[in-house]
């Protein structure tokens, strides 16, 4: 098939039967709250889902430009790639994590959404009261997942990203449960939450 055919191509998703999507996509480690290592058994469609949940959650379209920070191997990078490819939205990939690079990343490539480790987070914060950071006006909206943000942070955050910020509790066996938008006044449920807690 020539490059220039592609044009041409059906915008339709092909249908493969011998695939169900309750096939294993990946087995993932997890010590959780008790500290005692388990796998999980995550199938297609389960990581479909949960991909498709926050797309409808943070209302992300074609128009965005998606930021992945962490490694791929984590299952957040792995939903951040799965979203924009789903969407025809734009990925884009932070070969390594520093809080200079992950402002620059988002400047020059006019970042509008991402899903950031707490611990990014705060060291993001940090580098925002430096007067030498670059000017950030694309973002629309900023998770934070894996563990609560001080206050501090937060309000720094809020005030500096000037976006949308979400805080999101979840775990690797359910995927994110709860959002809340520090615009408004309590969390929201995820839709399809129940669904994405089934395994195969």
């Amino acid at each position: 098939m020539s490059f220039d055919s592609i044009s041409n191509m059906s915008d339709k998703r092909p249908v493969v039967k011998q695939v169900t999507g309750e096939e294993t996509l990946i087995i993932t480690m997890t010590s959780g709250s008790t500290g005692e290592p388990k796998p999980i058994d995550l199938t297609q469609k389960n990581k479909l889902e949960r991909a498709m949940a926050h797309i409808r959650l943070y209302n992300l379209t074609k128009e965005d430009r998606i930021l992945a920070a962490t490694p791929l191997y984590h299952s957040l990078a792995e939903r951040l790639v799965l979203m924009p490819l789903l969407i025809g939205a734009t990925s884009i990939l932070l070969p390594r994590f520093t809080p200079a690079l992950w402002l620059n990343c988002v400047k020059d490539q006019k970042v509008t959404f991402t899903i950031a480790v707490s611990a990014q987070l705060g060291q993001i914060a940090e580098l925002l009261t430096s007067p030498f950071v670059p000017e950030i006006d694309s973002l629309r909206c900023v998770v934070s997942s894996s563990s609560l943000l001080e206050n501090h942070i937060k309000n720094e955050l809020i005030d500096k990203l000037n976006c949308d910020f979400h805080e999101m509790y979840g775990t690797s066996e359910t995927s994110t449960v709860t959002s809340i938008n520090f615009r408004e006044t309590m969390g929201k449920n995820i839709p399809l939450a129940d669904r994405c807690r089934k395994q195969k």
